[in-house]
């Protein structure tokens, strides 16, 4: 059995972001754009939207407003499409923004979130919003002990008021509970409110960062996963009884 490194010992939760994390969102949003256009660079332009959701939710933050996750997603959209001079419908532009809330779990991450919960409570913490991500939950059968979400808190991440809800709904200090994302911005964020860090590799998210980041995953967060959710259980100490089954 692996043992987990001494930092992560005092840890009892474990709180994850969700998407990109857990679920793969691009490959989704990827198909629903080429099926509009197939003219169009669909993979610049989803990298580009994903891009500026996150500029456009920290500029609303640091102003001290929200907006929620669909609508910001659609303004972002017809920036995009006006700089690129894309002349799509009303309803053409609604259905694309829905195709976020298509995407799927990875494979490893039901069994993987399962292992995990028998030794820590586990919590999602997302920048999506709850109807969406308690759908998606449903159709990928995955569980989490507790959900927050960015229209319950009013909130995006990487605002402190994400992490400092987490905290305050899980009850227990920060060196308790350790943050798991793929993107080195939530780790870093989390980390200044005491959380500890782990840090998965997806492929998908490992794109959207910029070159330089890509030596400090491995040496900056307390933890670097390659391989998904079910080898974060073992590097964690957890036994998984079903290995030699799908082995």
């Amino acid at each position: 059995m692996t043992t987990p490194p001494p930092e992560l010992a005092p840890v009892k939760a474990l709180v994850f972001d969700i998407i990109g994390t857990t679920t793969d969102w691009f490959t989704y949003v990827h198909a629903a754009v080429k099926a509009v256009d197939s003219t169009v660079d669909a993979e610049e332009l989803v990298k580009a939207w994903r891009k500026g959701f996150a500029q456009r939710t920290r500029a609303s933050t640091a102003a001290g407003t929200f907006v929620e996750m669909y609508a910001t997603y659609g303004e972002v959209l017809d920036d995009l499409c006006r700089e690129r001079g894309l002349e799509w419908a009303e309803d053409v532009k609604r259905d694309l923004v829905k195709s976020w809330g298509r995407m799927k779990a990875w494979d490893d991450t039901a069994h993987g979130l399962e292992l995990l919960r028998s030794k820590y409570v586990v919590c999602g913490l997302s920048n999506g919003r709850a109807s969406m991500m308690i759908d998606v939950h449903k159709k990928n059968n995955m569980t989490f002990d507790l959900l927050l979400t960015s229209d319950v808190i009013h909130a995006y991440k990487p605002a402190p008021k994400m992490y400092q809800a987490a905290l305050s709904a899980l009850n227990l200090q920060p060196g308790e509970v350790a943050m798991v994302a793929a993107h080195a911005y939530d780790l870093r964020a989390a980390r200044e409110h005491g959380f500890r860090t782990i840090y998965v590799a997806r492929d998908s998210e490992l794109a959207l960062e910029p070159p330089e980041e890509l030596e400090k995953r491995t040496r900056d967060f307390d933890l670097y996963v390659k391989g998904g959710l079910i080898h974060l259980a073992r590097a964690l100490g957890i036994e998984d009884d079903e290995a030699e089954l799908r082995d």
